[in-house]
């Protein structure tokens, strides 16, 4: 797993934010200041990171897509009591054709993955062709081959761990959503979210969330 320091000024709190499949920390580039620590974890082919968690005095968590998932498997690996954790546009059970991605579309995208179908895809998490023009400053620079890898690393984890048991302070359900269906979006946060909002977004979030006030109150 990868990691990235958006803003580390040694405060003593840190806001975590698990990005979704493929992305990297250009993710956040329009955000707003932060009022603390922030880091951006990216890259799940693994979740081993030389970032302690543990040293600050309250751990905010901030899950996009995929990361929802690897978040919660990131959290109780390291036995980390978030103060706040919130879901956009994922949940808990990422593959899965009542509360996730479908498994078909998952195993399509990576067998059939290659920089045709990237942009095909970026396209779709983006809303559209107009979404992706303007938004194509924040989408990943990694390559398609680790993009692969990751996928493939995810789906394993997700046949070996199920979190049914899960539970958010808030989710966001993205209601114009190509990638992640908004129903099993809403489908798996209810009863596990303290909060749901419907925002008319794309799956990618960080063109109508831009404030991190917005993600964590």
């Amino acid at each position: 797993m990868k990691h990235c320091w958006i803003n580390k000024k040694g405060s003593a709190d840190v806001i975590a934010v698990f990005l979704g499949w493929g992305a990297d920390a250009k993710s956040l580039a329009r955000m707003d200041e932060a009022p603390c620590d922030v880091v951006a974890f990216f890259d799940y082919d693994n979740l081993d990171t030389e970032v302690s968690l543990n040293d600050y005095s309250s751990v905010f968590v901030i899950g996009w897509s995929m990361g929802v998932f690897n978040a919660e498997c990131f959290l109780r690996q390291n036995d980390i009591n978030a103060a706040y954790k919130t879901a956009i546009a994922g949940t808990c059970l990422p593959v899965d054709n009542q509360y996730g991605l479908l498994v078909d579309i998952c195993q399509g995208t990576y067998d059939n993955w290659n920089e045709a179908s990237r942009r095909k895809f970026s396209m779709r998490m983006c809303g559209g062709r107009q979404g992706f023009v303007d938004l194509l400053p924040l989408m990943s620079d990694r390559s398609v081959e680790s993009q692969k890898d990751e996928l493939m690393a995810i789906m394993d984890r997700d046949m070996t761990v199920k979190f049914d048991d899960a539970r958010w302070n808030k989710a966001f359900v993205s209601s114009s959503d190509l990638i992640f269906l908004p129903d099993n979006q809403r489908r798996f946060w209810q009863g596990r979210a303290d909060v749901v909002v419907e925002v008319d977004m794309p799956h990618f979030p960080f063109g109508a969330l831009t404030h991190w006030q917005q993600l964590l109150g």
